[in-house]
């Protein structure tokens, strides 16, 4: 008699966790953010190459694992995307996400001078026309894999911008439409009732 070997696969959902609701690609910017590394860390990699392992400085070994450790999220993230990810990698990416939020994670990769003129980009982009900052971002979205870090962050930075300019007049249409609301409502009363 044969024995039945039955393959159990955990079935678990594929959540994103993120702080923006401007940018809906979460997981495509966290990986293009994770697998973004700075100038002095390609200098960093590229140095090491000729370097005996067992001559590099505690210093060293910590910054190398600490840029590897990013790589490797890097891909688990894309394993996630795909949905490919054994439970402890699932769980690992899941956790990254909960204690990396996206705004913080995305910002805390841009250089000040970048963050600055992305600023000014967006602020004459904005100057123009909603619409014209809204072509933008289609036109950025449409080719979203192929942009660098800074104009993804740009993207970025330009989609939270709008969505709060939208949430304010969202609230303020509400505000006005409740007050309207409650003018009626007390003239009607008065109408019904008299003045009391």
């Amino acid at each position: 008699m044969s024995k039945i070997k039955l393959l159990y696969k955990e079935d678990f959902s594929y959540v994103t966790i993120t702080d923006s609701f401007a940018n809906k690609n979460t997981l495509d910017i966290y990986i293009k953010f994770i697998s973004c590394l700075g100038d002095d860390e390609l200098i960093f990699l590229e140095s090491l190459k000729d370097k005996d392992i067992l001559l590099l400085s505690q210093i060293d070994l910590d910054k190398y694992y600490r840029i590897r450790t990013q790589l490797n999220m890097a891909e688990l993230f894309r394993k996630y995307k795909n949905r490919e990810c054994a439970k402890e990698e699932h769980d690992r990416v899941i956790e990254y996400m909960k204690n990396n939020p996206l705004k913080t994670f995305v910002r805390s990769k841009i250089s000040i001078n970048d963050k600055y003129k992305a600023q000014k980009f967006i602020e004459n982009l904005s100057n123009e026309s909603k619409e014209s900052s809204k072509k933008y971002i289609e036109l950025q979205e449409s080719k979203y894999d192929e942009l660098s870090i800074y104009d993804s962050y740009v993207l970025f930075e330009l989609k939270e911008y709008l969505y709060n300019i939208e949430q304010n007049e969202l609230n303020d249409r509400i505000r006005k439409e409740s007050l309207e609301r409650e003018k009626k409502l007390r003239k009607s009363l008065i109408r019904d009732y008299g003045l009391m």
